[in-house]
């Protein structure tokens, strides 16, 4: 085989993929990486495409569930917002959000730590036409990813002792850094406060006990360190969107109607 030729490299590009056939064949790769889904929206922030990895967190049966729906048939309001509000500024920008650490919950109505990655989609003249992203869950596992291997060691610290009412000053002597330091580090990666983190923590763990558990409001607050059920109860609602028990009655169903 002789040298290849000089060549231009966005035609040469241009040329290739314009022979692609069906474009959901590039998407087999993704859906083959562990641990890893995809997602691609149009300008109404409906989904086009899915990873069946991805419909399966939600508890559906198959990516078709998903197809022309948006963020708001899946999660509580509060959390669609903040997703809404992430894909209004990529679609008007066209400028890519990555590696955006936040909770996402799960079909059994728990939660867990995730980075995602959005990037705009182009139309042949330019104009944005839609949002592909990737998102992969952590769970517990920080110090591989968090920025900086003190901050993964207080964020895991949070995780194995969520149960316990919030303490910095141990969160400081595990990451060996000042109560100052730690919390901004925890802004940057997190995008909020270690005290807040341990909170929020707390809170999403609660979820998966409401529903997925018969203990009642009061017993799963006292469990997660809170110290009555009202204090527990204003938190969720804060960040969950709506009261614990109402949150129970809409996963209780969501499991109901997926197991039948």
């Amino acid at each position: 085989m002789a040298p290849s030729a000089k060549i231009d490299v966005d035609d040469f590009q241009r040329e290739f993929f314009s022979q692609v056939g069906d474009f959901s064949q590039l998407l087999n790769l993704i859906e083959a990486l562990h641990g890893i889904h995809y997602f691609i929206k149009d300008r109404s922030c409906r989904h086009v495409a899915v990873s069946d990895t991805f419909a399966k967190r939600l508890g559906l049966a198959s990516a078709e569930g998903m197809i022309g729906r948006t963020n708001y048939d899946f999660y509580p309001k509060l959390i669609a917002d903040q997703f809404a509000r992430d894909d209004e500024q990529i679609l008007r920008t066209g400028q890519a959000k990555l590696h955006i650490i936040e909770m996402m919950p799960s079909a059994c109505g728990g939660f867990d730590w995730i980075t995602t990655n959005k990037i705009p989609l182009f139309d042949s003249t330019g104009a944005v036409i839609g949002i592909m992203g990737t998102l992969q869950s952590h769970g517990d596992q920080f110090t591989s990813w968090a920025d900086g291997e003190s901050i993964g060691k207080a964020a895991e610290y949070i995780q194995r002792n969520c149960h316990a009412p919030v303490d910095v000053i141990a969160l400081t002597k595990i990451a060996g850094v000042s109560q100052r330091h730690l919390n901004r580090k925890f802004h940057e990666v997190f995008g909020m406060s270690a005290q807040d983190f341990w909170v929020s923590t707390r809170i999403h763990r609660a979820c998966d006990r409401i529903t997925n558990s018969s203990k009642n409001v009061a017993q799963i607050a006292a469990e997660f360190g809170f110290c009555d059920q009202s204090a527990f109860s204003r938190q969720f609602r804060k960040l969950i969107g709506m009261a614990p028990l109402e949150y129970r009655r809409k996963f209780t169903r969501r499991k109901s109607s997926m197991a039948e």
